[in-house]
């Protein structure tokens, strides 16, 4: 948690930028919350589990023109987000932009084969059923302003946000760019909370709501 939050507020600092890292403690009940205040990152509290809660509530109490969201265990590399902030800040090019992980090398260990391909599983159904283009659509590490945050408005409270959030950013004509990005394992002493085959199930639920053949 710490590497993460220092790494981001180094990026920042090179960039010459007014901004903060904020991290939303999602009902832990380690020492990350105090780790991540203790590095310089403002902590605010979720008590309610779920990944689409967590990241609904950082958005909501973010105070930035543009809000680069990740995952605070050190599975992406935070110290160059320059291809997060860019299109959306200073080329205007981009609405959203979101990581791809399946076209670049991962770390060993980082990414079981049940995870990759139900990964490009997922995606490919998504871009089959919804019309996006998007390569990767479950990528933790994605970028867009508060303004489109309110216009796309997910609802979802789990893993399935983050496909929820491609869906309607894409139903809602938003620009989304892509940057490759490559996936680490996850830091010692943190376990992922991915429940791959109850988080598929959720996330092919949200698929089917919104597919164009309805």
């Amino acid at each position: 948690m710490a590497i993460c939050v220092t790494d981001a507020l180094t990026w920042i600092a090179g960039r010459g930028l007014v901004g903060e890292v904020l991290v939303v403690d999602n009902a832990s009940t380690d020492r990350s919350a105090t780790a991540a205040r203790i590095a310089g990152a403002r902590v605010i509290s979720e008590p309610r589990v779920g990944y689409g809660r967590a990241l609904r509530s950082g958005a909501v109490n973010a105070r930035g023109r543009v809000v680069i969201f990740a995952d605070a265990d050190n599975t992406y590399g935070l110290g160059d987000l320059d291809a997060f902030y860019d299109p959306i800040a200073t080329e205007r090019s981009c609405d959203v932009v979101i990581g791809n992980r399946l076209g670049t090398a991962r770390v060993h260990g980082a990414m079981s084969l049940m995870h990759l391909w139900g990964n490009r599983g997922l995606s490919a159904l998504t871009r089959a059923a919804i019309g996006t283009s998007v390569t990767d659509v479950h990528c933790g590490l994605r970028s867009t302003t508060p303004s489109a945050m309110l216009a796309v408005s997910p609802h979802s409270t789990g893993m399935e946000y983050a496909t929820e959030m491609i869906i309607q950013a894409h139903r809602t004509g938003l620009r989304i760019g892509e940057h490759p990005v490559v996936l680490g394992p996850v830091a010692t002493g943190r376990r992922s909370h991915l429940r791959p085959f109850r988080d598929g199930v959720r996330h092919l639920r949200r698929i089917t709501r919104h597919a164009i053949w309805r």
